[in-house]
């Protein structure tokens, strides 16, 4: 009885494999020669496969590395519906990409040595390839694809980077003769050298405060300044408004002032998003405003208009106490009602703080920064 059992589900795993193998052998889009490779990984049975009618395939064809050899695609036309079966072909089985990293440091120059996990999207199966740049930098991988790849660098003394990339884009012809276009694209990927990290002062503040009424904030002790906490240096201040306009629009202001010193302010910087340590090494020697204003309009169930902090963006603090200049940076800042209570604002954001007067550095030590709030 067992042995039956097992002889139909032997069956029918082969009938489903064959089904495949007759989907992908008389649609109206043949597999060239390497395309074929990818699908046998999926199959594990090379051999069942005839590749007679794409012998000549790659014989005479060069696809550059430039990105323009992609051509856009209009919607429904014939060419949208052939290239949408090409399409289903390679998320399902696959079809060759390569790649070449170009590995630098900080100022451009080539990084031999660093270690990089490349991970090609084909439904996890192959594992990542491993390997290290040459003296120039480079480093290639070559494998079946389904859609984009996820990559990692890494070297002692620098700041790891990672990200992805996407072969496949909307509207876009990014395949051509059964493989991914462009052909071995060569990417360059900065690596963050490690300079001189400190330990800097790091709070996540979640506070209320009253609606209408400035408050200042003390970036030492990451609290308001009296009478409302225990704060003693009046930083920076927060005012906080809300009203419903004529057109019933709820309108939320926030306005940020630095208070003492004219040449103090905020200078606002995108993340290097794709590296461990994503901002700036050192802050800005100009370029600061005094006032900031962060405004979000919007319907019961649509946003008009936003003004504000985005996560991939961060401000650049500088603040005078006693004729000294400090530094600090500030992100994920959020604002709006607090509860239930209709006076009350609430005010939610992450900052670090040098305690270091005339100092610039903004190479904060992020292993320290985890999990402290309020001053705790």
């Amino acid at each position: 009885m067992k042995k039956i059992i097992v002889a139909t589900i032997l069956v029918s795993l082969f009938l489903i494999v064959i089904n495949r193998f007759h989907w992908v052998i008389n649609s109206d889009v043949p597999l060239g020669r390497k395309s074929l490779v990818c699908l046998n990984k999926l199959i594990g049975q090379s051999a069942l496969i005839k590749t007679n009618q794409v012998d000549d395939i790659f014989s005479s064809h060069n696809i550059g590395k430039d990105f323009s050899e992609r051509s856009k695609i209009r919607r429904g036309d014939q060419e949208d519906i052939q290239y949408k079966a090409i399409e289903k072909k390679a998320f399902l089985y696959g079809f060759p990409a390569k790649i070449t990293f170009h590995v630098v440091d900080s100022k451009g120059n080539s990084v031999p040595n660093a270690n990089i996990s490349v991970t090609f999207a084909n439904h996890q199966r192959n594992g990542p390839i491993k390997g290290t740049t040459d003296i120039n930098g480079l480093f290639s991988a070559e494998d079946c694809l389904a859609e984009d790849i996820i990559f990692s660098v890494s070297k002692s003394s620098y700041y790891e980077t990672f990200d992805r990339f996407w072969f496949r884009q909307r509207g876009v012809k990014c395949i051509e003769n059964d493989r991914w276009i462009p052909w071995n694209p060569t990417l360059k990927i900065r690596l963050k050298e490690i300079r001189n990290p400190y330990i800097s002062t790091y709070k996540r503040v979640d506070l209320s405060y009253p609606k209408r009424k400035k408050v200042a904030f003390d970036m030492s002790i990451g609290d308001w300044v009296a009478p409302l906490g225990k704060g003693v240096s009046s930083d920076f201040i927060m005012y906080y408004d809300s009203l419903v306009g004529n057109d019933n629009h709820k309108i939320k202001k926030l306005t940020i002032t630095t208070p003492l010193s004219l040449s103090d302010g905020f200078v606002k910087l995108t993340k290097d998003v794709d590296s461990r340590f994503p901002f700036y090494y050192e802050a800005p020697t100009s370029g600061y405003r005094s006032t900031l204003n962060f405004e979000r309009k919007r319907t019961a169930n649509k946003i008009i208009s936003n003004v504000s902090l985005g996560k991939d963006e961060y401000l650049v603090v500088r603040i005078t106490r006693e004729g000294k200049i400090h530094y600090g940076l500030l992100l994920d800042l959020e604002f709006g009602e607090s509860g239930t209570k209709t006076n009350e604002a609430g005010l939610i954001f992450t900052y670090y703080f040098n305690s270091t007067p005339n100092d610039r550095n903004l190479e904060v030590d992020l292993s320290h920064a985890s999990g402290r709030k309020n001053g705790s």
